[in-house]
C-alpha cells in the first residue's frame, strides 16, 4: 500500500482505526457486544479503510468473547496476513487467537492421489491439505478418490483430530444387471380393437307447437254434458221426492201423479244420457291429444 511500510499502517488509517476503536468500546458498553461487533464491521464496509487487518484483530476477539469460534477465527487469519498490522499484535494476539478457536485435522488412511475439499463452514470453503487447522465445530468435507465415487463427510472437530479417512462407494462399470440374467420377453402383438357401435341419440322432437286445441275443445264440452248431466239428476232427484210427498197426501189423482212419475222418469233417463255422454266426450278428447301430438301448427 503507498505511503505504508512493512507492520506499520499510514497515519490517516490508524486515525480512522482508532475513532472505530473508540465508537465500538462505547457501544459495548452501553449496548452489548453485538452492537460492538456492528461497528467494526460497518467499518471494513467503507473503502478508505482497506480491508485493515487491525479491524479484524478486534472482530476477532469481540466474536471469541460471544463464541462464534468460525467468525473469531476467520476474523483473526485475516489479521496474519496482513502485514500493515504490528508484527507483535499478528504473533501475540492474532496467531495465538486464530490457534485458540482452531483444531487441527490430520487425514490418514487415504489413497495418495485423493482430494479434500472443506464444504463448510463457507469461510474456509476450498482445498485442504491433512494437518492444517479448521475452526472448532463441524466440518464437511469432500473426499474425492480415483475409482469411487464423491463423498461428503461430517466431522466433529473440538480438539486436534486424527480422522481415519473414509471414501465414497466403488464406481460401478458396466451395466447393473448382467446381459445373462435379463429375460427376453417375446413380443406381444396388439390387441386389434374392436369396432365400436356409434349409438345415435334418440331425438326428442319438439311438441310445443302440436295441435291441441280440438283436444281442449273436446274435453270441454265433455265437461260441460257432465255438470248438466249431474244438475239435472238433481233438479230430477227434489221433483220426484215431490211428486211421492203428494202421492203419500192424497193430494193428486192417480193419471196425474202418473203423469209426474213419467216425467221424473224421462229427466233421469236425460241426466243420464248428459253424464254419460260428457264422459265419453272427455276420454274423446284424450284420444285426440295423442292422435294431434305429431302434427304442429303452420308457421
Amino acid at each position: 500500500m503507498p505511503g505504508a511500510s512493512w507492520g506499520q499502517a499510514d497515519s490517516n488509517l490508524l486515525m480512522r482505526f482508532n475513532d472505530t476503536a473508540n465508537q465500538a468500546t462505547e457501544a459495548e458498553e452501553q449496548h452489548g457486544i453485538d452492537v460492538a461487533i456492528a461497528v467494526y464491521e460497518e467499518a471494513l464496509l467503507e473503502p478508505e479503510n482497506d480491508d485493515y487487518g487491525g479491524l479484524h484483530l478486534r472482530l476477532g476477539q469481540l466474536q471469541t468473547k460471544a463464541g462464534r469460534t468460525v467468525l473469531a477465527a476467520y476474523h483473526f487469519s485475516k489479521c496474519v496476513r496482513d502485514e500493515r498490522v504490528d508484527p507483535l499484535d499478528r504473533d501475540v494476539i492474532c496467531k495465538n487467537g486464530f490457534k485458540d478457536v482452531t483444531a487441527a485435522l490430520t487425514v490418514v488412511n487415504l489413497p495418495f492421489d485423493s482430494i479434500m475439499t472443506v464444504v463448510e463452514p463457507p469461510q474456509f470453503a476450498g482445498p485442504f491439505k491433512s494437518g492444517n487447522r479448521l475452526p472448532k465445530g463441524i466440518i464437511r468435507l469432500e473426499v474425492r478418490a480415483p475409482g469411487q465415487q464423491d463423498e461428503v463427510f461430517t466431522i466433529a472437530l473440538n480438539n486436534d483430530l486424527v480422522w481415519q479417512g473414509q471414501t465414497g462407494l466403488k464406481k460401478r462399470r458396466g451395466p447393473l444387471v448382467p446381459d445373462e440374467f435379463l429375460v427376453q420377453e417375446e413380443p406381444v402383438e396388439p390387441t386389434p380393437k374392436k369396432k365400436e357401435t356409434k349409438v345415435e341419440p334418440v331425438k326428442v322432437e319438439n311438441t310445443s307447437n302440436a295441435i291441441r286445441w280440438p283436444s281442449y275443445l273436446t274435453a270441454a264440452l265433455g265437461a260441460g254434458l257432465v255438470g248438466a248431466g249431474i244438475g239435472v239428476g238433481i233438479d230430477n232427484r227434489s221433483y220426484l221426492d215431490g211428486i211421492r210427498e203428494r202421492e203419500k197426501n192424497g193430494w193428486c189423482a192417480v193419471h196425474y201423479c202418473l203423469r209426474d212419475f213419467n216425467t221424473a222418469k224421462d229427466r233421469a233417463q236425460l241426466a243420464d244420457g248428459l253424464w254419460i255422454g260428457g264422459a265419453v266426450t272427455m276420454a274423446t278428447s284424450l284420444v285426440l291429444w295423442f292422435l294431434l301430438d305429431g302434427e304442429t301448427e303452420a308457421q
